[in-house]
């Protein structure tokens, strides 16, 4: 028996060989596991607090660094720990919570803008102090940095306060 490369017979073989590959890829698909909507919430809440974490953590680090030029009165080292900070909170105000974190993001990002407020105080105080210089009248300093500093205070707890929510969660 010869091979007719366009004969019927042929291409009936090959169109019943595709359709039984088509129908045994049909079949595999089906039987493929499938994300319940439990498995997807857990998913996005995992993937959102990951990236929480991983802006939380930059932030941590600038204030690190912020806390040394503050000890140093570096202004230009300040505003540049503000600026960094800032973007870290836009970045945090960017994300979207899924809705069973929706109120510990709020409190991530009420924390923040706290602490961006503090920051952003200490720079505007010692931008003051520097324009001043030794005429700079020190008599409301005292009372300015302990504003700032329950600003700051207030900051972290909304943060921790985020944290012990997230901890919690199951």
């Amino acid at each position: 028996m010869s091979f007719k490369r366009n004969s019927p017979l042929n291409k009936i073989i090959i169109g019943a060989v595709i359709a039984s590959l088509m129908l045994g890829l049909f079949a595999l698909a089906s039987c493929a596991p499938r994300e319940t909507e439990a498995e997807k919430a857990a998913k996005a809440n995992r993937e959102y607090m990951s990236a929480v974490n991983q802006i939380m953590d930059e932030i941590a680090g600038e204030l690190t660094v912020f806390s040394g030029e503050l000890r140093d009165e570096d202004l230009v080292g300040m505003s540049s720990c503000l600026a960094n900070v800032t973007r870290q909170i836009n970045a945090l105000g960017a994300l979207t919570a899924p809705e069973a974190l929706k109120a510990i993001g709020n409190d991530y990002k009420e924390g923040c803008e706290l602490l961006k407020q503090a920051l952003q105080a200490y720079v505007d105080l010692y931008t003051e102090i520097n324009a001043a210089g030794s005429s700079y009248d020190y008599s409301q300093y005292n009372t300015r940095i302990t504003h700032i500093q329950n600003i700051y205070d207030d900051g972290l707890e909304k943060l921790a306060d985020a944290d012990k929510a997230a901890s919690e969660l199951k």
